[in-house]
């Protein structure tokens, strides 16, 4: 057992963690029949706490509406474009709510089960507690490296059921034909639910085509976003190139750079307790792909910025580094070939270990708890990073308090649920009830409980 492991201690959230997967038993690898109407499914981008956008690829273009609101009882209609990409973007919406949608095409719902078709909107307040995951390298050669990839994707709706996904690369193998179809067919059963927000890897395209597929039109391959307690800064930083690209691409007089710089000094990422950056060029790589000027430039400017959590794509593993206040991790088990790496650890590096897998992330305020979870539930990689108020010196009050608080989703029709609730929640409590720790129950069956 390595020490990372050894030093982690349990938290309340992982009683229920390790609860819901004993009740919930072996991951369901059933996939669901896509609708005849998609080349490629549902997927939602660009979740605001007051807008989200939902993007399809038609087999061939309809004319369609989309219609959305807090139940299937659906009470706004858009009218979608005619073109052959879909992108529709919501707007004036309620913030941490969540939102039902449907495609119409002559006066029919293509969907068969509607309750399974929506998303939730960001919240606002930083002390809302939520979990994302992140991913890497899902690029898929032979059938095997496939069925990885989709185990992957199940072990993220089994274990970790994220309110947002981040990728960090490498989505596809660019040597298919018809890569983003195989993509997102496999991730549909997740992203049709959770906001995707993705970082450009070595076989994803060009920088045009990635804002194409993912972002607005006219804007660049690097962005922000917040997400209650968290900002994210993604970059477009690709691996193996030469140091006059690097220099280019993200030197102090690159656009990119200046941008980063904004952001990291903008009053927006004031109001967030915890910064994570994302970009696909490993830093710290067990295998030796680190650039050195980028280990020059990067780690210094976040350790001097106070970013707390750096993550990286390229290498098929998962790999832990520490440079000053700053975790660095690596990880690229989505599915791609495993690369095992016998040379000796770079500096800075505490662990490599090699599964497939998805990093789990929650925030409780005022802590970011850390997961590497392999494909058979396993957590075999655990970390906390911890908000720290003397960082910032910004006349902005966060405040802090010791309340661990815990909001549990289920429906009274699900006896697992019932137990939870009624006996196993009540335990957790009096255990730990010198902890500090409030509980609460959200019946998903009530419509109100997601209306305020």
């Amino acid at each position: 057992m390595n020490e990372i492991r050894k030093n982690s201690r349990v938290t309340i959230f992982e009683l229920l963690f390790f609860t819901y997967a004993f009740l919930n038993g072996e991951i369901n690898s059933e996939y669901e029949e896509y609708s005849p109407y998609f080349a490629i499914p549902c997927y939602i981008t660009n979740v605001t706490t007051t807008s989200a956008t939902i993007n399809w690829e038609w087999r061939k273009p309809e004319k369609a509406y989309l219609v959305y609101g807090t139940s299937v009882v659906y009470t706004d209609t858009l009218i979608c474009d005619s073109s052959k990409y879909g992108h529709v973007r919501l707007k004036n919406l309620k913030e941490y709510t969540r939102y039902f949608y449907s495609i119409v095409v002559n006066n029919n719902s293509i969907f068969q089960n509607q309750e399974e078709y929506y998303f939730y909107t960001a919240p606002k307040d930083y002390r809302e507690s939520i979990t994302f995951a992140v991913i890497g390298d899902t690029r898929t050669g032979d059938e095997s490296f496939v069925s990885d990839h989709k185990a992957t994707i199940e072990s993220v709706r089994h274990y970790t059921l994220p309110l947002f996904l981040i990728h960090l690369g490498d989505m596809i193998d660019n040597t298919k034909t018809e890569p983003w179809q195989e993509f997102f067919i496999i991730e549909s059963s997740l992203l049709k639910n959770c906001s995707f927000f993705p970082v450009r890897g070595l076989s994803d395209g060009t920088s045009e085509q990635f804002v194409e597929r993912f972002l607005k039109p006219g804007t660049c391959s690097w962005y922000s976003f917040s997400y209650g307690p968290v900002y994210c800064i993604i970059l477009d930083i690709p691996s193996d190139k030469t140091t006059d690209y690097y220099i280019r691409k993200i030197g102090p007089e690159s656009e990119q750079y200046r941008w980063l710089n904004k952001q990291l000094h903008s009053e927006e990422r004031k109001n967030h307790p915890f910064t994570i950056v994302a970009f696909f060029s490993p830093l710290y790589s067990p295998s030796g792909k680190s650039d050195k000027y980028l280990l020059s430039l990067l780690p210094p400017l976040f350790n001097s910025n106070n970013v707390d959590l750096v993550l990286n794509g390229s290498d098929h593993c998962l790999s832990y580094a520490q440079y000053g206040n700053v975790s660095f991790l690596i990880s690229g088990g989505g599915g791609a070939a495993l690369q095992h790496s016998r040379k000796k650890k770079p500096a800075h590096v505490i662990l490599t270990e090699y599964f497939f897998h998805h990093l789990q992330i929650s925030i409780h305020f005022p802590t970011m708890y850390l997961r590497a979870i392999d494909n058979q539930g396993t957590i075999f990689f655990a970390h906390e990073i911890h908000y720290q108020p003397e960082k910032w010196n910004t006349g902005e009050n966060i405040e802090t308090s010791d309340i661990t608080r815990i909001t549990v989703y289920g429906s009274e029709k699900c006896k697992e649920c019932i137990e939870l609730k009624e006996s196993i929640l009540p335990r957790i409590l009096d255990k730990y009830k010198d902890h500090n720790i409030e509980a609460k129950f959200i019946d998903i069956d009530i419509q109100d409980n997601f209306d305020c």
